[in-house]
């Protein structure tokens, strides 16, 4: 564990206000270590704090992401004050839960310095499901695998890739089945930093099920991906997010609105008409192909069996496992359809 002091010259960089629109903090949030914020008002007194999980928790509450800081910010931040530096580091290091960093104020409240404690928290281990026939694409992937369509002349697969290996991960296990011998040439051919693992399904697995066959060889929570994603989602905020709240699975969400073309007629029991909306468009919480899966989760697969995601994680809830929708604010494209794909 290393605990250091920002510098007065970088200091601005952590600070935001509680009136400034929340999708440009998040940019700035975005470009510090640890993904947080120290919030002040127009004094320039301490009101709270924002991090990245704030943002998401903020999301799955309903508020506006084109909305203030205020909204989503924490109002009970943990600080200290300058005339307590002997008690300060033992402060920040009982801190549980990422990221940790203490406010350090002047006696008039206002901001002098920030401490962090550097104790990055990761998962080494990753999984692309690129086994998928892809056969909503029709003649797209009649010769070519899913995966290994391109998207600004590089495969999909290839920016999935690159987004584990941006995050540290250093083993990344690729399971393939449909057109194998493309995807298993590009790896074969690719220089990577990860150490990455070929895993082949003899036959149809399902979604998940080919998790099945790696299973032994997992350490500890393992990060999903689908391989015909594209997205510059932060892995480090959704791993802390998974890890901080000690769940036993973590899904990424998107926001999927369906504009319905007339009135709904809204009535109570007995029949009589108490509101007519006016072609509503109506927000699910859709699943994004990205999970965090800890071992009690993967443990529910039998070896070598077709098993779907969706059946995976309802069996979860059966059995009152802790399952967390972390929301994507960020982009975000599923290369699902014909119309779903542009190569450039």
């Amino acid at each position: 564990m290393n605990t250091f002091q920002v510098s007065q010259n970088k200091l601005k960089q952590y600070i935001s206000h509680k009136d400034d629109n929340i999708k440009n903090t998040i940019i700035k949030l975005n470009n510090v270590y640890g993904l947080f914020q120290i919030i002040l008002d127009s004094n320039n007194k301490l009101v709270g704090t924002l991090t990245d999980g704030d943002i998401r928790r903020g999301i799955l509450k309903g508020h506006d992401i084109n909305g203030k800081v205020e909204l989503f910010m924490n109002k009970n931040p943990i600080f200290s004050f300058e005339d307590k530096e002997k008690d300060n580091i033992m402060l920040l290091t009982s801190i549980e839960r990422e990221p940790f960093f203490l406010p350090i104020l002047k006696n008039n409240k206002k901001l002098l310095t920030l401490l962090i404690k550097d104790e990055n928290k990761s998962i080494p281990q990753a999984i692309i499901m690129a086994g998928g026939l892809g056969s909503r694409l029709g003649e797209l992937t009649k010769y070519t695998p899913k995966p290994m369509l391109k998207f600004k002349g590089k495969p999909i697969l290839e920016y999935c890739i690159k987004l584990l290996e941006a995050e540290g991960i250093k083993e990344i296990y690729i399971s393939v089945n449909y057109l194998a011998e493309k995807i298993i040439k590009y790896i074969e051919e690719r220089k990577s930093k990860s150490k990455i693992i070929l895993v082949h399904e003899n036959n149809k697995l399902g979604t998940i099920g080919s998790l099945s066959l790696i299973s032994k060889n997992i350490t500890g929570p393992i990060l999903v991906m689908n391989a015909d994603l594209l997205t510059n989602v932060s892995l480090e905020a959704m791993i802390s997010f998974h890890l901080n709240g000690k769940f036993s699975s973590t899904i990424a969400s998107v926001t999927y609105e369906s504009n319905i073309p007339c009135g709904v007629l809204n009535f109570n029991q007995i029949g009589c008409l108490e509101a007519i909306d006016e072609k509503p468009t109506i927000s699910y919480a859709v699943a994004g192909g990205i999970y965090i899966l800890n071992k009690e989760i993967y443990d529910l697969l039998e070896y070598n069996k077709y098993y779907n995601m969706p059946d995976l994680l309802n069996e979860a809830v059966k059995k009152n496992y802790t399952n967390s929708l972390f929301p994507i604010h960020e982009n975000w494209k599923d290369i699902g359809r014909p119309e779903d794909y542009n190569e450039k």
